[in-house]
């Protein structure tokens, strides 16, 4: 009949407005919630802001460095990088040690990067955190670290996650002795960067070589 017709004809546009003011909804709800997150990480103690904080379609909350407390052997990280699936699909973090600072024993590090295994930048929420523990090795507590969110090709990460093992095959006698990498290898870019200051020491330390 005409009127239903007419009747039809009047309520599509209705409904099609309130799907997208419906959609308009959640996605704003969805990004105050990210925002709120990162705002009540950056006021917790311990807190450290990487830099820079965006690039592109990715957004860097603060990191909590081990909920606050003071730094004396291993330590937790927790942070959340905001942006979709597909443009953290290839996101991966590298380590490097601060060239400034020495081990208990007074040696600097190289400054080369080391692949970080542990933190899940793919999850579904964006949220990763892991557990810090040194390679085993604890008198480097008093060295401060860089660590940087990389995105590369899958084919380079593949290779910067394989680096380690590839070393330790071929130097068998010593493969404690991995040097890490010496650059970003390939199409490897380091979007952001975070710092953890050097750890408090349990007992006395030798002063850095020169």
């Amino acid at each position: 009949p005409p009127f239903l017709r007419l009747l039809r004809e009047q309520s599509w546009p209705m409904i099609a407005l309130a799907a997208i003011a419906s959609v308009t909804l959640a996605i704003v709800i969805v990004v105050e919630k990210r925002s709120d997150a990162c705002n009540l990480v950056a006021n917790k103690p311990g807190a450290v802001v990487p830099n820079p904080s965006k690039s592109s379609d990715l957004t860097f909350c603060p990191v909590l460095v081990n909920n606050g407390q003071e730094i004396t052997g291993p330590f937790h990280l927790s942070g959340v990088v905001d942006g979709s699936a597909e443009d953290r699909e290839n996101l991966v973090m590298l380590i490097q040690l601060d060239e400034t600072t020495c081990d208990m024993d007074g040696h600097r590090p190289s400054g080369n990067y080391y692949f970080v295994r542990k933190p899940d930048l793919q999850s579904a929420d964006g949220s990763w955190t892991f557990k810090e523990t040194f390679g085993g090795y604890d008198r480097s507590v008093t060295m401060g670290r860089i660590y940087h969110y990389v995105v590369a090709s899958p084919e380079t990460v593949q290779d910067m996650r394989d680096d380690e093992g590839d070393w330790k095959v071929a130097h068998p006698d010593n493969p404690g002795d991995y040097p890490g990498l010496v650059e970003l290898p390939g199409d490897a870019k380091s979007l952001a960067q975070f710092d953890v200051p050097p750890g408090t020491p349990s007992e006395a330390v030798a002063p850095c070589a020169p």
